[in-house]
């Protein structure tokens, strides 16, 4: 996630929070789009 998140900002979006790791398993970042569009990013914890 932290790649994509780079890439965001490389192609004009900003992050708006995040990553955060949540208890119930999920890693979680919110963006917002070159547009202004907020999107929320989700992705399974990796196993440790």
């Amino acid at each position: 996630m932290d790649e994509t998140l780079g890439r965001v900002e490389a192609l004009g979006g900003s992050v708006r929070s995040g990553p955060n790791d949540m208890p119930w398993g999920r890693r979680v970042a919110h963006i917002q789009d070159p547009d202004g569009n907020p999107v929320n990013l989700t992705r399974p914890i990796p196993a440790r």
